[in-house]
C-alpha cells in the first residue's frame, strides 16, 4: 500500500514523540486527542480528505505534557475520554466534537502514576472496560457505561435548601488557632480542655466523648474519595471515605477555619474542581468531611457524584 505525503493537522503540537489518539466520530469524520507541550488536553476533528478543524480544549483537562488521552466510542454519537492527571488520578470526560464536552470527573477514585496509561475497550451492551497499573504495579480494571462513570455536574441550588440552626461558635474568634501546637501534644504543653489521648476532640463539648451537640451544613461535594492511609487503631471500619464541601449558605461559613483554606497539598486542585463546575467557594475554603468507609454503604458511595 502506498501512502500519501504527511501534512499538518491544523498546526497542532505536543511534546516530541507525544501520543495522539483517534476515534471515528460519525459521518466520515475522525476525532483526534492529544496533550499539548504544557499538558493541556486538546481535540480536533475532520478527515484526511475534507481537512481538519481547529484544535480546542477538552473542558480544560490536563495531564503530563504529551501524555496519553484514551478515547473510545460510547454510543449515541458520544466519545468517552480517559486519562491520568498530573497527580496520577484517573479521570473521564465525555461528549462529541459537535455537542461539546462535559466536565472531567474521577473514575471511582482510581489512580496510577502521573500521566500513566489507561486503556479502554468496548465491552458490549454499552459498557466500557478500563485497565491500568496502579502506583505499586498492580493491574486493575473498572467496568461501567459511558454515563455511569458519572462526569461531575453542579446540583441545582434549590435542592440545597436545608436550613439547620447551629449552636453558637466558641466566643474566642481564634478558637481554631493551633498556636504552633501539633498532635499529639507534649506533656509540657498546657491547653485548656485539651486531651492528648484523643485523636479528635469536639470544639463545642471538649470534655464529651459522644456527639450530643449536632452541627449541620449543606453544600456541594468536591472530590469524593477513599483515603490511601489512616491510623488503624482509630479506624476499625476501614480507611476514611472523605470529600470536601463547598458551603452553600453564609450561615455555615463559621465552620471554616484558616486551615480549611490550605490544609492539603492538592488544595488548589480542589478549588479548580469547584470552579470547573461553576460552584462558589466562600472564603476560598472547603470544609473537610470524613467517615470510616465501611460505615457508609458501598451502594451509596457508588452513586455519589462530584457536585
Amino acid at each position: 500500500m502506498a501512502w500519501g505525503p504527511w501534512s499538518s493537522v491544523s498546526e497542532g503540537s505536543t511534546k516530541p514523540g507525544g501520543v495522539v489518539t483517534a476515534v471515528t466520530a460519525g459521518a466520515g469524520r475522525i476525532a483526534l486527542f492529544l496533550a499539548d507541550p504544557h499538558g493541556g488536553v486538546f481535540t480536533a476533528s475532520g478527515s484526511p480528505t475534507a481537512g481538519w478543524g481547529p484544535w480546542s480544549s477538552v473542558s480544560q483537562g490536563s495531564t503530563v505534557p504529551g501524555g496519553m488521552v484514551t478515547s473510545v466510542a460510547a454510543g449515541a454519537g458520544r466519545i468517552a475520554l480517559f486519562l491520568a492527571d498530573p497527580g496520577g488520578g484517573v479521570f473521564t470526560a465525555s461528549g462529541s466534537p459537535t455537542a461539546g464536552w462535559g466536565p472531567w470527573s474521577s473514575v471511582s477514585q482510581g489512580s496510577t502514576v502521573p500521566g500513566g496509561m489507561v486503556t479502554a475497550v468496548a465491552a458490549g451492551a454499552g459498557r466500557i472496560a478500563l485497565f491500568l497499573a496502579d502506583p505499586h504495579g498492580g493491574v486493575y480494571t473498572a467496568l461501567g457505561f459511558g454515563e455511569s462513570f458519572r462526569p461531575g455536574k453542579k446540583a441545582p441550588l434549590h435542592i440545597l435548601g436545608i436550613q439547620h440552626k447551629n449552636p453558637d461558635p466558641p466566643g474566642d474568634p481564634n478558637w481554631a488557632a493551633s498556636h504552633d501546637r501539633t498532635f499529639p501534644a507534649l506533656p509540657s504543653v498546657t491547653v485548656r480542655n485539651f486531651d492528648p489521648e484523643k485523636e479528635w476532640q469536639q470544639v463545642l463539648a471538649p470534655d464529651d466523648e459522644y456527639d450530643q451537640i449536632l452541627v449541620g451544613a449543606s453544600g456541594w461535594m468536591i472530590h469524593p474519595r477513599t483515603a490511601e492511609a489512616d491510623v488503624p487503631f482509630t479506624h476499625p471500619f476501614g480507611f476514611d471515605w472523605e470529600f470536601d464541601l463547598a458551603l452553600d449558605d453564609p450561615q455555615y461559613t463559621f465552620l471554616l477555619t484558616p486551615g480549611n483554606a490550605n490544609s492539603v497539598d492538592d488544595y488548589e486542585d480542589l478549588i479548580n474542581r469547584a470552579k470547573k463546575l461553576d460552584i462558589p467557594v466562600p472564603k476560598s475554603a472547603l470544609l473537610g468531611v470524613e467517615w470510616d468507609a465501611k460505615l457508609v454503604p458501598q451502594s451509596f458511595r457508588d452513586e455519589v457524584n462530584e457536585g
